[in-house]
C-alpha cells in the first residue's frame, strides 16, 4: 500500500502487474525515498549549490516581514497577481488610501503644533 496508496493505484490493479513490474516499481520507490528534502540523492555524487532567487518568493518574503502583515487579521493570505503593481487597480486603490491616511495624520500633527489663538 505504501507504493499504490499515494499514487491512487488500486491494490488489485498493482497485484495484477507482472511480478517483475511490481519489483521494479518498489525498487524505484525505495531508491527515490533516499532523496533529501532538497532533492539530492546520495548516489548522485558530489554537488555544489547555487542561490536562486525567485522574484515572487522574494516579494512574498518582503511582505511577510512588514508590520502590516504581522498585524493582519487571522485568515489573511498572500496571493501572487500577474502583472506589475503599477497596472493593478487594487494596488492603485490601496496606495491612494495609504496616501490619504498619511495626509490626514500629517494635518493632525501640524494642528497639534500650531499655536492656539
Amino acid at each position: 500500500m505504501a507504493y499504490v496508496g499515494p499514487l491512487g493505484i488500486p491494490l488489485s490493479r498493482f497485484l495484477a502487474w507482472e511480478p517483475s513490474d511490481q519489483d521494479a516499481a518498489l525498487a524505484w520507490r525505495a531508491h527515490e525515498s533516499r532523496r533529501c528534502p532538497a532533492g539530492h540523492h546520495p548516489d548522485a555524487g558530489r554537488v555544489h549549490h547555487h542561490i536562486n532567487v525567485c522574484p515572487a518568493c522574494a516579494d512574498r518574503a518582503r511582505i511577510e516581514s512588514t508590520a502590516e502583515w504581522k498585524n493582519a487579521p487571522h485568515g489573511a493570505h498572500i496571493s501572487a497577481v500577474l502583472g506589475t503593481s503599477k497596472d493593478c487597480a487594487r494596488c492603485a486603490e490601496d496606495l491612494e488610501e495609504h496616501l490619504e491616511r498619511r495626509r490626514v495624520a500629517a494635518e493632525e500633527r501640524r494642528a497639534q503644533h500650531e499655536p492656539r489663538r
